[in-house]
């Protein structure tokens, strides 16, 4: 695959029957968009290598494909927790004042002292609310809430601007 890097949108969970469909555990909320996301990658040995998919259902619990070619239960096992991915491209622009996680890595993180906390290495999500991971000189988890911690998100100049206690 060529220069950008994939997002990882889910894996492949156990097989589902004799005849080669498996269970797809989506990480992107709503987690059955993902059957519109074409192509889908998964990684491999020599990296990310496309994957065509034969069918797929979107059941009330769960979401179920079958990959081209894999016609049986042994088939569908050995995909088991290989992970699926999509082109950045393949992603909708987010909504205004939304962000993909992807595009946050990497992104340096600042007070509005202009005191330097690092760089985006991770996010999390915690329920109440996404923590950025900021690696610099130590670890910090900063709350991603929008108004009361992030002040400024420049995607262009790949700076977000916090209100921030550098104890934390």
């Amino acid at each position: 695959m060529t220069g950008e890097q994939p997002v990882v949108m889910g894996r492949f969970g156990a097989p589902h029957g004799v005849r080669g469909w498996v269970r797809v555990f989506p990480e992107a909320d709503p987690g059955t968009g993902l059957i519109d996301l074409l192509p889908w990658l998964i990684e491999a040995p020599a990296g990310w290598q496309p994957l065509e998919l034969a069918e797929a259902r979107v059941q009330p619990s769960q979401l179920l494909v079958r990959v081209a070619g894999c016609e049986d239960r042994e088939a569908a096992g050995a995909l088991r927790n290989r992970l699926i991915a999509v082109p950045r491209a393949a992603l909708p622009p987010p909504a205004e004042g939304e962000f993909y996680w992807i595009d946050l890595l990497g992104v340096e993180v600042v007070d509005v002292d202009g005191r330097h906390y690092g760089r985006i290495s991770q996010m999390l999500e915690t329920g109440a609310n996404d923590v950025m991971v900021v690696q610099g000189e130590r670890e910090h988890l900063i709350p991603f809430v929008r108004e009361q911690v992030v002040r400024q998100v420049d995607l262009e100049a790949r700076r977000i601007t916090v209100a921030w206690f550098e104890e934390f």
